[in-house]
């Protein structure tokens, strides 16, 4: 940064943010650190320079009081050191620059709750986040501190970025993408409840940062797979076999040793699977068993791994529990297509936009929701599927339109999709159909696992037969 701005020094806007953080009890992210050293700076050479740095654009953030206390006690340092004066204009920029800037953590509770305090609203949003979260994948991610604290971080930067039109790409973005597909699925699902409650606009930047926070959470919850022994060969043969598992197996707590006496016990127990040393039918006692000889082989090691990859993917991909399977019907035939004319992105998107809205299902602006939407980011997903959608103020009932391209087409530089489900989707109370959106969400993240539904789909001619089949996968195989 010195050496860009010509030798500035930079000591003075260091020292502002380090006084910063000590007395508001804080430390910034490496990034958002490094992003307000820069910004600062500039702000600080052009006031040298006679000029100012102005906000182009500026809409008020929640927070916005509390950063503005921040800015203040920063500009305060910065106008000693560098014997200077800050106007009302420059500390509209430096309140900004402090407001888009994520804190990594506090360590001083009573200024962690004034800052809740000051961002009430983006804690309820937090936690709407979490719980839709935890229904998507089925999971108990309220428990989970870590992840509700970092998300609200995250979020309270975010938003104040994306109102301001601050954007910030997410190197990772492809890797995500590729490696996490499912993850990024539900990310792109969550953050349509975000941009919805915040009005703001998630690109795929923002979202596969979502899908970081996710994933994160995902893996701290299944990082450990809880295992119990039955072993009848004494306490000794059980505990020798115990030691040798846990040394051998990362990841593969040992909870319990029984032996066949102790059913009610193990019906009771917790542990995602049985290893036994003696035969036993699976299930036993509910829990799936995993065969093993007395002196530990190197074959069962193999296979509690096997297993534990299993139990790891059920936990990841589980969809949400089978409640409301016949509710609200998400497809219906009418909105189904099979098109095997080579079409564009704006055709296709057009034709599902009016045949919704000839339906009433949609307003008029819906369509321009959507063209602005695919403006900012790509809906494309792996598999060669896209999600558009548009904005839930304009949908006056929920509905997913299905188009099935015999042709596959471009959607952007690097994605070619031949199946795409045009998402108009409001999870208002007054519509009741918020459990099946939230099971259509759950789905899609399967989905990203599970080849053989897709084609399935794709190979289903009458579009009674796929609207039955798509609202079939929602209620778990029920329908």
């Amino acid at each position: 940064i010195e050496r860009f701005l010509d030798g500035f020094d930079s000591e003075g806007v260091r020292q502002a943010i380090k006084q910063m953080e000590h007395t508001y009890g804080i430390r910034y992210s490496y990034d958002a650190y490094q992003r307000l050293l820069f910004l600062l700076s500039i702000a600080v050479v052009e006031n040298r320079r006679g000029k100012k740095v102005l906000v182009p654009f500026r809409e008020k953030w929640e927070g916005e009081k509390y950063d503005r206390e921040l800015a203040n006690e920063c500009s305060s340092i910065l106008e000693q050191y560098y014997h200077m004066t800050i106007d009302s204009e420059e500390m509209n920029f430096i309140c900004l620059a402090v407001g888009i800037s994520e804190i990594q953590e506090f360590y001083d509770a009573e200024k962690k709750d004034e800052w809740k305090a000051a961002n009430a609203s983006i804690v309820m949003l937090t936690e709407k986040v979490v719980v839709l979260s935890e229904h998507i994948f089925q999971s108990e991610l309220r428990k989970d501190e870590v992840f509700k604290e970092d998300l609200l971080l995250y979020l309270k930067a975010t938003i104040c970025q994306l109102k301001n039109l601050f954007h910030h790409d997410n190197p990772f973005i492809e890797q995500i993408k590729y490696r996490y597909p499912n993850i990024y699925v539900a990310a792109w699902s969550v953050s349509l409840l975000i941009e919805s409650e915040a009005q703001v606009e998630f690109s795929e930047h923002e979202v596969a940062y979502l899908s970081l926070y996710l994933g994160g959470a995902l893996e701290r919850m299944n990082v450990n797979t809880e295992a119990c022994i039955i072993c009848n060969y004494g306490v000794g043969v059980s505990q020798i076999l115990k030691e040798q598992i846990q040394r051998r197996i990362f990841n593969l707590d040992i909870t319990d040793i029984f032996t066949t006496r102790d059913g009610n016990k193990i019906r009771k127990s917790n542990c995602d699977f049985i290893i036994s040393t003696i035969p036993l039918e699976s299930p036993y006692e509910g829990k799936e068993v995993i065969r093993i000889e007395n002196i530990l082989q190197e074959r069962d090691i193999n296979r509690i791994r096997e297993k534990m990859k299993e139990v790891h993917k059920t936990k990841i991909l589980r969809i949400a529990g089978k409640v409301d399977a016949k509710g609200y019907p998400l497809f219906q035939p009418f909105f189904v297509f099979d098109l095997s004319d080579e079409v564009s992105k704006e055709e296709i998107l057009h034709f599902l936009c009016e045949e919704l809205f000839r339906n009433g299902y949609v307003t008029k602006e819906f369509e321009d929701s959507v063209f602005e939407r695919e403006g900012i980011t790509s809906t494309a997903l792996e598999k060669g599927l896209a999600i558009p959608h548009g904005t839930p103020q304009y949908v006056l009932r929920p509905i997913i339109g299905v188009a099935k391209l015999e042709v596959p087409i471009h959607w952007d530089d690097k994605n070619k999709v031949n199946l795409i489900f045009l998402l108009a989707l409001n999870m208002g109370e007054k519509f009741g159909a918020k459990k099946q959106i939230i099971r259509f969400y759950s789905k899609l993240v399967t989905w990203m696992e599970e080849q053989e539904e897709f084609q399935e789909l794709k190979n289903i001619e009458q579009p009674e037969k796929a609207a039955e089949f798509l609202n079939g996968l929602i209620a778990g195989g029920e329908e």
